[in-house]
């Protein structure tokens, strides 16, 4: 016997066939808005659902710092996202987390959690982040990540509007080529970005050639990997701490975003202390 698999086929459609999605998209423009909670960004940038989207930057320019500003703020007004941390362990991400919400030093926090004494801070934790639901696999398919965006949204009974992937190259493709591997996982990622209908940030690195994260970085030529991916984000943004130097720490007092590609909107650089 052989089993034949059905294979769907998409029907014709017209942009006049689009308008009730859109009519509907704009009736429910600001539940389909994703603030990030800074308010320079939020006046300039147009983020909604439905957008592919990228930060780029070398490791500890702040962009997962970015990332969980922006899913602190989304949790905050009620909106269900995923962070997918791919890069560091569910421990460290958490513990992160927890500096950033009580300003602790690593002393204290320990002490707090080896004393039996986090009731109020875990309080606090749900407060802040408890419409954000966490991935912690390293290497996982776009398959991975949209099955577990459906069981969160069958488990919570809300929709996902906000993935965070961290980031990008661990996502695992059958093609050993990097450039036939990126190309696949960005056009599998802007597929699942249409049809669950999310915000998706993708973390990205810079090239060799972008310098530490002190270095501007102010062309998405210059993120790592194939063009393609840059050509599949409808918004780039990327951070550099200009002013850091391990000799000179009080000197790294400022972060950077420049908006390199913008769809919707002009590009801009904004500095921040």
């Amino acid at each position: 016997c052989v089993h034949m698999e059905k294979t769907l086929v998409e029907s014709p459609k017209t942009l006049l066939d689009v308008s009730p999605k859109f009519k509907d998209f704009v009736k429910n423009i600001e539940k389909n808005t994703i603030k990030t909670g800074i308010k320079t960004l939020d006046d300039n940038l147009f983020i909604t659902t439905g957008m592919p989207m990228a930060i780029v930057g070398a490791p500890g320019s702040g962009k997962t710092s970015l990332a969980l500003e922006i899913l602190n703020n989304t949790s905050k007004n009620d909106i269900c996202s995923v962070f997918a941390s791919l890069d560091m362990t569910a421990t460290r991400i958490y513990e992160k987390m927890a500096y950033r919400l009580t300003g602790m030093t690593r002393t204290d926090l320990y002490n707090m959690f080896r004393e039996d004494k986090e009731a109020e801070y875990l309080e606090l934790l749900q407060k802040e982040f408890g419409n954000c639901f966490f991935y912690d696999k390293s290497s996982p398919t776009v398959r991975d990540l949209r099955d577990y965006i459906i069981n969160c949204e069958q488990e919570s009974g809300k929709k996902v509007k906000l993935v965070v992937v961290d980031y990008f190259e661990r996502i695992f493709s059958e093609h050993s080529d990097d450039t036939a591997a990126s190309k696949r996982v960005a056009s599998e990622l802007q597929d699942l970005v249409n049809d669950l209908g999310v915000c998706l940030i993708s973390l990205l690195q810079p090239n060799k050639m972008s310098g530490d994260l002190a270095s501007p970085i102010e062309s998405y030529t210059n993120i790592k990997g194939s063009s393609f991916i840059a050509q599949s984000m409808r918004m780039i943004l990327s951070v550099y701490r200009e002013g850091f130097s391990p000799r000179s720490p009080e000197d790294d007092r400022f972060i950077t975003i420049n908006v390199l590609k913008n769809d919707l909107g002009e590009t801009a650089s904004f500095d921040f202390e």
